[in-house]
């Protein structure tokens, strides 16, 4: 044990050693000079297709304004052009709505801001029944088309009803 205790402990790297310098192995083959391929043809009419896009979007903004009453126009208008998917949904859901809703309710769309500013849309049916059948036939509408459709929102939306 005690000649354990007389002998140098150290790590076993040498480094007093000095090494050559790092050997490369090339192990891939450099191949010829690449040309760069020509990647702008989807730039070409880029501003063109820009401004369809608006001009889609726009449409489905005011088709959304003829469909839904809306209470603060410009809060509700500024949350469309900010979420660019949610016109499209509305406009599909507007011909759901009315089939589980009926052909005369009223829909109005709302954009208030919490405390937190957070901001969230909703989309109110403005129901004449009873509270009890406004929320059997919201619970049918969300089982029967929202829960399907709902990940296109990504959580932005939201369905409800108000009693008038």
């Amino acid at each position: 044990m005690s000649g354990l205790l007389n002998s140098k402990q150290t790590s076993g790297n040498e480094w007093s050693v000095r090494l050559e310098g790092m050997q490369y192995r090339d192990f891939q083959d450099i191949g010829e000079k690449s040309i760069p391929r020509r990647q702008l043809g989807s730039f070409v009419d880029l501003e063109a297709q820009m401004t369809r896009f608006e001009s889609e979007h726009e449409a489905l903004v005011n088709e959304v304004r003829r469909l839904y009453v809306m209470s603060t126009a410009n809060q509700v208008i500024s949350y469309l052009r900010g979420h660019r998917t949610i016109p499209q949904l509305l406009v599909t859901a507007h011909s759901t709505l009315q089939r589980y809703f009926g052909m005369d309710t009223v829909f109005g769309l709302r954009a208030p801001i919490d405390e937190q500013g957070w901001q969230t849309l909703y989309a109110v049916v403005m129901w004449q029944g009873s509270a009890k059948n406004a929320v059997a036939i919201l619970d049918q509408f969300e089982n029967q088309w929202w829960l399907p459709n709902s990940r296109q929102a990504f959580g932005c939306l939201t369905f409800t009803y108000e009693l008038i």
